[in-house]
């Protein structure tokens, strides 16, 4: 073994700890370097997880949340009876059906008047009665007559004609003057029906048409207009209107009346049917009661 001289030893021993201080040196910082990552990807774990747990809670208070209902049985009902009676898709309304006021196998008798204005000459007030069975309530069959003579009254042209030609123009050139009305007559009612009477009455009523046959008393000129005679001439009635229910019992009738006949033979129609037929017409307010 070779012996150095001491400070040849000492630089020597010098060299190898400076060495073994950079050794440590070196991996300390290493060692340190390692836990700081380590420490960085644990943080970076907790943050996601955080992060995630956060999001997961988000959504659970964004999302609502069923209702949960815990009652008696007594309290369950009429909690879900007040609930039918606002979401249920089956609920009981109530509401206006059929026939209130019903005439199947009733009696109608009634009374009525009204104006006939149609005619030249004369224009009447007829006043009439009028009874009626109603098989069912939508048919009926009945009577019905009215008199007018005496109601009867000259229009403005015949008294103009009267008062300009008072020798030449007599009551014998004037056309029929009515003097009473009979019929027999079928009824139909295919329209039932309610209103509000100024939204504070619901009133009832039914469309109706009526026919019938019959007969008419008549003052008539002879054919050569130089005498008045009676007579008494068929006809056909057409017509309709509309009942009203004042009650149960009592109707207000508002009618049309179309009476198609033959009239007088003059110069004109000179007796020919068709040209001598006459179709007066009439409006009637009426009264009545069924029972």
């Amino acid at each position: 073994m070779t012996l150095l001289p001491y400070p040849e030893r000492s630089a020597q021993t010098r060299r190898r700890l400076r060495t073994l201080m950079m050794a440590l040196l070196v991996g300390g910082l290493l060692s340190v370097s390692g836990n700081a990552f380590a420490q960085d990807d644990a943080a970076e774990n907790d943050v996601d997880a955080v992060s995630a747990t956060s999001d997961d809670s988000a959504e659970e208070a964004a999302a609502p949340s069923a209702p949960v209902l815990q009652l008696a049985g007594g309290d369950r009902s009429a909690i879900e009876t007040k609930m039918d009676s606002f979401w249920s898709v089956k609920k009981d309304l109530s509401s206006v059906e059929g026939r209130k006021y019903t005439r199947e196998g009733k009696f109608r008798a009634g009374l009525y008047t009204g104006i006939l204005s149609s005619q030249p000459f004369y224009w009447y007030i007829p006043v009439g009665l009028r009874a009626t069975y109603f098989l069912s309530d939508n048919f009926g069959v009945g009577i019905e007559g009215s008199f007018s003579g005496a109601t009867s009254f000259n229009t403005e042209l015949s008294d103009y004609l009267e008062g300009a030609r008072p020798t030449d123009f007599t009551e014998a050139k004037k056309e029929d003057r009515f003097l009473w009305r009979a019929h027999a007559v079928a009824t139909w009612h295919p329209l039932y029906g309610k209103l509000a009477f100024l939204q504070r009455k619901l009133t009832h009523f039914d469309l109706n048409l009526v026919a019938g046959l019959g007969a008419v008393g008549v003052d008539r000129p002879n054919a050569v207009q130089t005498q008045v005679d009676g007579a008494v001439a068929p006809e056909l009635l057409l017509g309709g209107g509309v009942d009203i229910f004042l009650t149960e019992s009592v109707t207000v009738q508002l009618d049309g009346r179309f009476y198609i006949y033959q009239a007088a033979e003059n110069d004109i129609n000179n007796g020919d049917f068709f040209q001598s037929l006459d179709a007066p017409s009439e409006f009637l307010l009426g009264v009545s009661y069924l029972f």
